[in-house]
């Protein structure tokens, strides 16, 4: 094995390698902070839905399908599939607590497999067809659903999600930090450049809510 087969220097800058490669570490210390608070505080800091989507993600770029960017990137969505595998599975268990209508706690376990396979079938047709060679536009387009959720969460449940900072910077910073990859590479690609933008928004604005708080914490908000 040569530095090749490790890393793509043909397509990709070193400075677009290095970033991706930060921004992909960044993001197995927030997966190592939420199994932490889902085993010793019982509470699940990532939406459920954002859980199966994420996770179908990983099912299909970690398992299935190859980047083009090298081994050591495939090791990595390899680590995050693995990573992921204990958070789905403790958020099937704690992550009823997110739910707040009678009727979805009733039908929360058929409605969490229910998604997670309906994620996995559309990344593992979607993919071949439509996705770059290393997953950035279903990346981006989960990272825009996904800020949204963290949002609405947080709105419906101020005292309970969402109070950890480091989770909220740590996955907007991760997150940024392989944007350098996508913009050296497909930056022609006006639908990533807008599910970009849209990552930055709404993962930004989560970021900020967290840091400064909501002032009315008594009830929901949604």
């Amino acid at each position: 094995m040569n530095i090749a087969d490790l890393v793509n220097l043909k397509d990709y800058t070193p400075l677009s390698l290095i970033t991706f490669g930060i921004g992909c570490a960044g993001w197995l210390v927030v997966y190592a902070i939420v199994i932490r608070d889902l085993i010793k505080k019982k509470t699940l800091e990532i939406p459920i839905e954002a859980v199966c989507s994420n996770f179908a993600w990983e099912i299909c770029w970690g398992l299935i399908y190859k980047t083009d960017m090298g081994l050591l990137f495939q090791w990595a969505y390899k680590f995050w599939f693995f990573f992921d595998v204990f958070i789905v599975f403790f958020a099937i268990k704690y992550g009823r607590k997110q739910m707040t209508n009678p009727l979805t706690q009733k039908y929360y376990m058929p409605l969490v497999i229910s998604q997670l396979v309906a994620w996995v079938m559309f990344f593992y047709y979607f993919i071949p067809e439509h996705d770059d060679k290393f997953g950035a536009l279903t990346g981006y387009m989960i990272s825009v659903y996904m800020g949204f959720l963290f949002i609405i969460q947080k709105l419906k449940q101020p005292n309970s999600f969402g109070n950890s900072k480091v989770i909220a910077w740590v996955k907007f910073l991760s997150t940024g930090g392989c944007t350098f990859a996508c913009f050296q590479r497909y930056p022609d690609q006006k639908t990533l450049m807008i599910c970009i933008l849209w990552w930055f928004i709404t993962d930004f604005v989560y970021a900020l809510i967290v840091t400064k708080g909501i002032k009315n914490t008594t009830e929901s908000v949604l």
